[in-house]
């Protein structure tokens, strides 16, 4: 609960001393006081503030990104899990770093767009991507 209390502070004050407008502000509370939500990263945009983390059903994560309150849910191959970490938004594009775990094997992939890359791992270990910024 500390954790959420936490990110909310830092996500107040970075949406408060970065907006003109009140209208995300007021959005970010819903995504972090629910039990099932869990935020691990933003990115602000010109007027836009994006979040990634992930919503849980109990069975199942759903990874997502948020712009202005609004989800996305970030998706892989078919029967594949997805983890997203870090969000990054550069002019008219959103990436996404994260993981792709598919039969048993966790790889680095991001989303650009909402289109997943994957990323070159190691045949014998699992790798993650858990950062993102794009120049």
């Amino acid at each position: 609960m500390s954790f959420r209390i936490i990110v909310f502070s830092f996500l107040l004050l970075l949406v408060n001393g970065c907006k003109k407008s009140n209208d995300v502000v007021n959005q970010v509370p819903s995504l972090v006081t629910s039990s099932t939500t869990s935020l691990s990263s933003t990115s602000l945009q010109s007027d836009d503030v994006y979040v990634v983390g992930y919503e849980t059903d109990g069975q199942r994560d759903y990874y997502r990104v948020w712009k202005n309150g609004t989800p996305t849910t970030l998706t892989g191959a078919a029967n594949s899990t997805v983890e997203a970490y870090s969000v990054f938004a550069s002019g008219n594009d959103v990436y996404v770093a994260g993981a792709e775990n598919s039969n048993g094997k966790w790889v680095p992939v991001f989303w650009k767009n909402n289109s997943i890359v994957r990323l070159p791992a190691s045949a014998n270990s699992n790798a993650h991507s858990y950062s993102i910024f794009v120049k």
